[in-house]
């Protein structure tokens, strides 16, 4: 009963202001008035036909703002009845098939809910979580949202995360009927802040993302490593593999070796790959290049045959530098002994590679054998 009397006071207050003078730009454009009349009337199943229709005709009329936002109005409105006017025709658009019908209304709706650049006073507490819906929904559609998106939803972030935390506009959507922010969604989040540099603010979200009830992925995880520097990276890198179990992307391990090896950690990243690969990760061959060629720029010869070592246990040739760095590197402070085993390793790692290029073979033979028969 409750929730129907504030229903029926947004649709009188809705009303009265859709037909009151403060409109002047009520008649800017034909689709733009049609829009605003099912608006009134709460019927919203020709809106993503008009839209539609609208940017496929180009405007007779230009103007400085030739392509004027249908929903513009709604910034006359309080944040309150604008935020559940768009909840509504968020909960209205869900039905269309196909998903990607109501694009055009997201595009646009993601336009007002995230200006950019930010107004003063700051965003309201009220629109964000209704932003996060809107975007919710373009990304369920299978189309991107606009580009401008990558821009806007950071800065509306983090004007709203000085007076509110992660976990509270995460969960914020509830109160507009619909569910906790999705996984997608937040990964879209986290990589807008690190396209923006705000990399502790994408770490931030990370972290809050298992105390509003919502896993990271891999996915999480490598936007943000691949985007910090230090430490940090290492250590998401560890909790991610070891932690979690979760496997990074390719390029993710050889791009924190490199961090390491940059910061002269070539030592450390060493012990890094050997952490890795007894969690379950095959490290790829950049990733012990890059730290073979960094334990050797800094003096560690040892370290860099073990890294050697562990390459051709896994097939992978280095590169000839590299190669002749470590064995004349171990030649010169007396490990004749590990040079040599470091060769004898070497060597042994064409015949493998050629024996299961052979073994390929063979089985595609009898495959097409098979078939054929």
């Amino acid at each position: 009963m409750a929730h129907a009397k504030l229903a029926g006071s947004l649709r009188h207050l809705q009303r009265r202001r859709f037909c009151g003078s403060s409109f002047p730009d009520l008649s800017e454009t034909p689709p733009k008035c049609s829009i605003n009349a099912d608006m009134e009337s709460r019927d919203h199943r020709e809106i993503p036909h008009l839209l539609l229709a609208s940017s496929s005709n180009p405007n007779p009329n230009p103007n400085p703002n030739p392509n004027p936002n249908p929903f513009s109005y709604l910034s006359l409105l309080p944040p309150t009845l604008a935020a559940a006017t768009v909840a509504d025709l968020l909960h209205s658009f869900a039905a269309f098939r196909p998903r990607s019908l109501p694009y055009p209304a997201y595009a646009a709706l993601l336009s007002f809910t995230l200006p950019n650049p930010i107004p003063s006073p700051a965003p309201s507490s009220v629109l964000f979580p209704v932003a996060l819906a809107v975007l919710q929904s373009a990304l369920r559609s299978g189309r991107p949202p606009p580009r401008e998106t990558r821009h806007s939803l950071p800065l509306n972030w983090l004007a709203l995360r000085r007076r509110c935390s992660v976990l509270a506009i995460i969960s914020s959507m509830r109160a507009l009927g619909f569910r906790t922010t999705d996984l997608n969604t937040l990964n879209y989040l986290i990589s807008s802040l690190c396209g923006a540099g705000e990399t502790d603010e994408a770490a931030a979200v990370l972290r809050g993302m298992p105390t509003a009830g919502i896993d990271p992925d891999s996915g999480s995880y490598c936007e943000v490593i691949e985007a910090i520097d230090g430490d940090s990276a290492e250590g998401l890198l560890v909790e991610m593999v070891v932690g979690r179990g979760m496997l990074p992307r390719k390029g993710t391990v050889a791009r924190v070796a490199a961090t390491m090896r940059a910061q002269g950690d070539s030592r450390r990243g060493a012990e890094l790959l050997r952490l890795l690969e007894r969690a379950g990760c095959a490290v790829g061959f950049e990733a012990y290049e890059v730290v073979a060629e960094g334990c050797l720029k800094s003096g560690e010869v040892v370290v860099a045959a073990r890294v050697l070592a562990d390459m051709a246990g896994r097939g992978f040739v280095p590169s000839i530098g590299v190669r002749l760095g470590v064995v004349e590197g171990l030649a010169a402070i007396g490990q004749g002994e590990l040079a040599v085993d470091v060769r004898r390793r070497l060597a042994e790692i064409r015949p493998i590679r050629e024996q299961t290029r052979i073994n390929g073979s063979l089985r595609s033979r009898k495959r097409r054998t098979s078939q054929s028969s």
